[in-house]
């Protein structure tokens, strides 16, 4: 369009915009994707929003806005007057709100002076608007369960009711649904300012001076802390009217200071909050009335956080990246709800901030009271615009192991380093900014892999080691507590210009808190296949935050690029409105592979047998923990009790204290040992043993894991196996054990007629191929161009009479193995080959290798073993092959019989197993 900001980074074509969007006035108009184009267009009116109750409530406050709030109190008037109309002008930069901060504050002011709302049933009973064809499914209804929870069920289209947990009867509970980017955190202001004087100024008001912000971790109580501390916020924006009185105590995490009588504002950390009930029980009668003896010297450790709250008269409690909130039996949420019932007047309100405010199940919250999506904010261009590259056509690589990284991911990492030089290049006229690349990896290896890749020599990528920061993240996308202190600083340093990181290499995604600005390119490295643990707004959120050094003419772009996995998951933010431009080179279209009548003399029948392995639960009785190989030593409990920190003064540098900290206590041992017996089934692959593993582990636990017999119960045993890393590690040893102690090879049968290749269903096929003669199919499907010169190798060759690919699952032919974890897997062999010989047809198996990885000796021997039982099955000679690119030299090659002796004479030198012939030991 004309006259829309342009982008730094040119393109070939403008990106899709509303012209003259002003982000603070309410939108009359959004932009949708055309059906089966790559075109948008604009349409009329405001977007719609998904969440229950939300369009139903943008109508009644924007009637009520427009009767000028009506029935509102002069305090909240007053308010709105001069945040809405007077504040600007009043600092520089000019203060405006944007429209969903304004909207959310003034639909939860309706809420609770019109509607006088305080229950969410009765919230949803008003505003719920059910989407649904259903005649019979259009209305919400509710229910008690004996214990007097309640819940809500949900008519959904074309699914089953969502049946959602209420919050108890009387608790105010509201959630603000706001995109990553667009002032969440001002909004908490916002709120805290109105009910501070609401409570202070209005008779009977059913609001506080006393306000809980919340964290989900310390890496989101950090930003917080930035606007919070002393006020800060308070004092830099122009929240207070003139002439207004507003006195705040603000108390941070970690701070001992008492609540005052005017206004006290805690700001800390989830664990905080519930760290100090987590293991106690009062002892005697005394304790359960009056709570927990405070430990050491109370006058100068101060009183817990729960403490000090639950002396307060009423409490507005303020959640930020609520997403964490999913499971009403989370220890913190009853911690919340413990306070709702304690104090005289309980919660004033309970407010979730959140940008996917879901459930753990994908289902929105039923109290989401204002919705400001990432579409909303993309348009109004107070956060970057999401756009795809593709710029690499493979598919995504399926379970891929540490050593197999660079090979698998490599094109993607050239392609975002590339993206990244490119954005140096078109930033470097402006002052101040330096784009930086954001890199998503599964787990630790594979980001430690990259890490080295883009420092070492052989990359020639020409970055150095302080400028790629490597950050370690668990299964929740949470920061390691052993990392935390390195990135709080470099979360503040990393958007300055003497920061010296360009690339950011994370485990999983750092889901929220780590605000860094310049953020241009995020690499998603994902298998397709994975289960996707965030959402996809979650995925892109680190990168969306402006650049400050920027200005309205420019237009800011997230580049997204990836895997075909990570493009599709991304992909899905245009379900929810967000236009998401796809630039650079389209796929190429997929090809149909499929056998060919006239091709009928080179099919190939491959005997059809049942599994060659079968798990033996009765084996399980036969484990002895005690002649089991320990997995630590015992002094290995007492090196990691504590941590030792020593104390130095910052600017002489000399030493003044050595510290030992200690870590928290420990689940009972009871769940501990669940928890390993759960990871060791599901390393191993077994499924419904739970019961019989328990007694097995928690013995090989107490009697061996250490060497010597430990006592569980111990907290240094306890603090030792609750570190995940430990557990993985013993749970991966006895994995392998049981694995294949109840792995049992068994005889196999002929089952029904062979596996016909010329009855292959056509496949679509979107990696490499060649065309080839001797072969049934049209085309031959390949995986890397060693494949396709060993397809064509067998082509060519007098003594091959026919030959075929057998491309994965997709003919239909495996053999079960081993894994070396302790799993069964299916082994998918390359090559089926029909070779002419004096004695008759030989029949092969090959599998082309171009590296050597770990569970391929497992293969080889799974295959060796069906070749051996099929050949006296059926009489017919089936042989087995492994023929590694080291060895194949097609130029010194002259038949395939010449093959199958270079791979013999390299099997005898080598001592390896490459070669099965029946009757051959060899």
């Amino acid at each position: 369009m004309a006259g829309t900001p342009k982008s730094i980074i040119s393109y070939d074509r403008d990106l899709p915009e509303i012209e003259g969007r002003d982000p603070s006035a309410e939108p009359d108009c959004y932009l949708s994707k055309v059906e089966g184009a790559d075109e948008f267009e604009v349409i009329a009116g405001r977007r719609p929003s998904q969440m229950l109750l939300v369009n139903r409530l943008r109508d009644a406050v924007g009637a009520w806005r427009k009767a000028g709030y009506e029935g509102a109190s002069n305090t909240t008037r007053e308010l709105f007057r001069w945040w809405f109309f007077e504040a600007e002008g009043t600092i520089e930069p000019p203060f405006a709100l944007y429209w969903g901060q304004r909207e959310a504050i003034e639909t939860l002011a309706y809420l609770v002076e019109v509607e006088r709302a305080s229950d969410v049933r009765t919230l949803i009973e008003r505003f719920a608007e059910i989407r649904t064809t259903s005649v019979l499914d259009d209305a919400v209804t509710f229910e008690t369960d004996m214990e007097g929870n309640r819940f809500a069920q949900i008519p959904r289209e074309n699914l089953s009711p969502a049946r959602i947990g209420l919050p108890p009867e009387g608790l105010a509970r509201f959630a603000a649904k706001m995109a990553t980017g667009s002032g969440k955190t001002l909004v908490m202001a916002l709120v805290i300012v109105w009910s501070y004087f609401h409570a202070r100024r209005e008779l009977g008001s059913p609001l506080s001076t006393n306000f809980l912000v919340l964290a989900p971790n310390v890496i989101v109580f950090e930003r917080l802390k930035v606007d919070f501390a002393n006020g800060h916020v308070f004092r830099d924006k122009p929240l207070i009217p003139p002439g207004w009185s507003f006195d705040m105590k603000v108390i941070l995490r970690g701070e001992s200071t008492e609540p005052g009588g005017g206004g006290n504002l805690f700001v800390t950390n989830i664990d905080q909050l519930h760290a100090n009930d987590s293991d106690w029980t009062p002892a005697n009668a005394v304790e359960a009335l009056l709570g927990r003896k405070p430990a050491g010297n109370a006058a100068t450790q101060g009183r817990s956080v729960l403490d000090r709250l639950r002396n307060l008269d009423r409490l507005v409690v303020l959640n930020d990246e609520a997403h964490h909130v999913h499971d009403n039996a989370l220890q913190w949420n009853q911690v919340l709800l413990a306070l709702h019932r304690k104090l005289p007047h309980g919660l004033a309100a309970w407010i979730d901030f959140s940008a996917t405010p879901r459930f753990q199940n994908g289902g929105h919250f039923p109290w989401i009271i204002c919705d400001y999506p990432l579409a909303q904010a993309v348009e109004d261009r107070i956060v970057k615009a999401p756009m795809i590259l593709h710029m690499v056509d493979k598919p995504g690589p399926e379970h891929v192991t540490g050593a197999e990284v660079i090979d698998k991911y490599g094109e993607w990492v050239v392609a975002g380093v590339q993206r990244l030089d490119a954005h140096a290049a078109a930033f470097k006229a402006i002052p101040g900014t330096k784009p930086v690349m954001f890199v998503m990896c599964e787990n630790i290896p594979h980001a430690d892999r990259i890490g080295a890749w883009l420092t070492g020599q052989s990359s020639g990528f020409g970055l150095k080691p302080e400028e790629v920061l490597v950050i370690h993240t668990d299964t929740h996308g949470e920061v390691r507590k052993a990392d935390l202190e390195d990135l709080r600083e470099s979360a503040r340093d990393i958007d300055l210009a003497t920061s010296p990181v360009r690339v950011v290499v994370s485990v999983m995604v750092l889901r929220e808190g780590w605000d860094v600005r310049n953020v241009t390119v995020v690499l998603g490295l994902r298998p397709g296949t994975a289960e996707a643990k965030i959402l996809p707004e979650q995925a892109v959120g680190r990168g969306l935050r402006l650049m400050r050094e920027l200005g309205p003419e420019d237009r800011q772009v997230l580049e997204v690029l990836g895997t075909p996995g990570f493009e599709s998951f991304v992909r899905e933010l245009e379900g929810e409105g967000v236009c998401i431009p796809t630039k650079n080179k389209p796929p190429l279209p997929p090809i149909t592979i499929q056998a060919v009548a006239e091709r009928i003399a080179f099919d190939i029948a491959i005997p059809h047998t049942g599994a060659t392995i079968r798990r033996s639960y009765f084996r399980l009785g036969d484990f002895q923990p005690a002649e089991t190989e320990p997995a630590f030593n015992i002094g290995d409990i007492a090196r990691s009790r504590a941590q030792h920190l020593s104390v130095e003064h910052g600017t002489v540098g000399t030493t003044h204290d050595d510290l030992v900290v200690q870590r928290q206590r420990p689940m009972l041992a009871a769940a501990l040992v669940t928890r390993i017996v759960s990871k060791t089934e599901t390393a191993a692959g077994l499924t419904g043993a739970f019961a019989q593993l328990y007694p097995l582990i928690r013995t090989y636990l107490a009697r061996r894991c250490f060497g010597e017999p430990v006592d569980l119960d111990a907290e240094t045993v306890r603090m030792f196996l609750a570190d995940p890393l430990n557990q993985d590690r013993v749970a991966g040893l006895l994995a392998r054990c049981l694995g294949a102690l109840t792995a049992e090879s068994q005889p196999l049968e002929l089952t029904g007629s062979s596996i016909l290749l010329s009855a292959t269903v056509p496949y679509l096929w979107r990696r490499q191929h060649t065309v080839c003669d001797k072969t049934i199919f049209n085309y031959v499907a390949t995986f890397n161009p060693f494949e396709t010169q060993f397809g064509e190798f067998l082509a060519e060759q007098p003594d091959v009479l026919r030959f075929a690919a057998l491309a994965e699952h997709f003919t239909r032919f495996w053999v079960e193995y081993l894994k070396p974890s302790g799993a069964l897997g299916r082994y998918f062999p390359d090559w089926v080959v029909v070779q002419g010989s004096e004695g008759g047809e030989v029949n092969w198996i090959i599998e082309t290798k171009g590296r050597v990885w770990d569970g391929t000796d497992q293969k080889d021997a799974a295959i060796r073993y069906w070749c051996e039982q099929v050949t006296d099955l059926s009489g017919d000679p089936w042989s087995y092959m492994r023929v590694d690119q080291s060895v194949f030299k097609p130029e010194r090659i002259a038949s395939f019989g010449d093959l199958v002796a270079v791979v013999a004479g390299h099997n005898a030198e080598s001592d390896q197993q490459l070669l099965f012939e029946p009757g051959n030991d060899s």
